[in-house]
Parts: C-alpha cells; structure tokens; sequence
C-alpha cells in the first residue's frame, strides 16, 4: 500500500489518502474523514463533498482546495 499526501496552500502536508480499494482519506493524526469512490470524494454519511481529479482536490462548486 501507498499513499498520497495532501496538502494546504501553505505547503504543509495536512491528510493523506490511503491508496486502497476504498482510498479512504486520513489526517495525519490517523482520523479517517471521508472516502473516494469513482473520482468523487464523500463523507461517511454519504454526502457528497467534492472530486479528487488528478491529484486535486475539488470541492463542490469545484474549486480547487
């Protein structure tokens, strides 16, 4: 398993995505907050929170964040 790090706008590392068969987004204090599946990126209630395209994460209006 690998895992891909987020980022904020100041450069610092701030989550990360577990590169499973769920690709279940972390912070890096080990709480798991939400998941991807197919491109969209969801809470664990089900709702839709934005799209991780390319290594961006897009939230719902679809503006990278």
């Amino acid at each position: 398993m690998s895992e891909i790090s987020l980022y904020d706008r100041t450069g610092r590392a701030v989550a990360y995505i577990e590169d499973d068969m769920d690709k279940t987004i972390y912070t890096w204090s080990g709480h798991a907050v939400c998941y991807i599946e197919d491109d969209k990126i969801y809470g664990w209630r089900g709702r839709h929170l934005g799209w991780f395209i390319d290594n961006i994460v897009y939230d719902i209006y679809g503006d990278r964040i």
